[in-house]
């Protein structure tokens, strides 16, 4: 079942060390970071867990959950595909790059 998915938001925030072109074509104009920023907000933070570590990636999210609108995304370690975490009790979203 296919569903349609906003990537359009205020900013497409990729955490890691290199960008990928495939994910540049279906989140436009994604930002390059290497640190995590507290003022996030009204974005897609795409999480690299091949440049992260889990620790790290736990400690993200722990620290923006309650932010304000942001889409958490992980993208696969061979780069082929992200998944959205939509909730605790929802199903997430697989999207193939």
């Amino acid at each position: 079942k296919k569903h349609n998915i906003n990537f359009q938001t205020a900013k497409n925030i990729l955490f890691s060390n290199k960008l990928n072109t495939a994910l540049d074509k279906k989140f436009e104009g994604i930002i390059l970071k290497s640190k995590i920023d507290k003022s996030f907000e009204n974005c897609n933070l795409i999480l690299d867990p091949s440049y992260l570590t889990f620790k790290q990636i736990i400690k993200t999210l722990n620290m923006l959950k309650n932010g304000n609108n942001i889409n958490f995304w992980f993208l696969s370690s061979d780069y082929s595909y992200i998944i959205r975490a939509s909730g605790m009790n929802q199903k997430g979203n697989a999207i193939f790059l």
